[in-house]
């Protein structure tokens, strides 16, 4: 558009003098600096020194290292724009947070695969455990946790080669024997040590102490000790 003439409107000419016009170029226009990584306050003193005055800015996730500074602009750096043009700043969030599951008890493919709809990623630890093979014990972080996405989650996955020790008292060895091998451990020889008990007492031929002792947790392939009462006349 032609914003001015010369000689100017309200001075007379003579028909067919010459007369210059003066056409606009349009607003003044700057390229969009770097503004990566700088705080808001920062960038939008970067901008409003070259001239750009409507400046806008608007959320969006990040990495941590980004969060509370700019992620990126629109227009991006290097493109030229009318300083009178909106400038948007995008400042970042961080990354988004997720909260872990519960996983114990699951499979590991399973909770593999439960990760992988949550964008973690998975690790695995074998561990000792009376869990079933191939079970997830626990995991790090612990159940409801909020992580960030892409994070690393240490999964301990069940060897499958530990029992709990159940109660021999009271049992003969053939009993405590069948008893061991129905919690789980592995035919294995019970070894026994003998105490006098009285002639007629109840506990003659009856385990009367285990080691390890009931409810221990303890691998299938483990040594067990019984006392077992035997009649005598000199009992203890």
């Amino acid at each position: 558009l032609a914003t001015r003439t010369a000689p100017g409107n309200d001075v007379p000419t003579a028909k067919g003098s010459e007369v210059t016009l003066y056409i606009s170029s349009g607003h003044q226009r700057e390229s969009i600096p770097d503004l990566r990584g700088k705080s808001p306050k920062d960038a939008q003193k970067a901008l409003e020194v070259l001239g750009f005055s409507e400046i806008k800015t608007q959320e969006t996730e990040s990495t941590m290292g980004l969060k509370g500074k700019v992620v990126r602009s629109n227009p991006r750096t290097g493109l030229s724009a009318p300083v009178n043009a909106p400038v948007i700043l995008y400042i970042g969030t961080g990354p988004k947070e997720v909260t872990l599951p519960d996983l114990r008890g699951r499979k590991s493919d399973d909770a593999r695969k439960t990760l992988d709809q949550l964008k973690l990623e998975m690790t695995t630890i074998a561990v000792d455990s009376d869990l079933p093979e191939g079970q997830v014990v626990s995991t790090s972080p612990e159940p409801g946790t909020s992580v960030e996405i892409g994070s690393i989650i240490q999964v301990q996955i069940s060897r499958g080669n530990m029992f709990e020790v159940p109660n021999l008292r009271g049992k003969t060895l053939e009993e405590a024997q069948a008893t061991l091998e129905a919690a789980g451990w592995e035919t294995n020889t019970l070894n026994s040590t003998p105490r006098g008990v009285g002639l007629n007492s109840k506990d003659d031929g009856k385990v009367l102490s285990q080691t390890p002792s009931a409810g221990s947790k303890l691998r299938k392939d483990s040594a067990i000790s019984v006392v077992v009462g035997r009649a005598s006349l000199l009992p203890g």
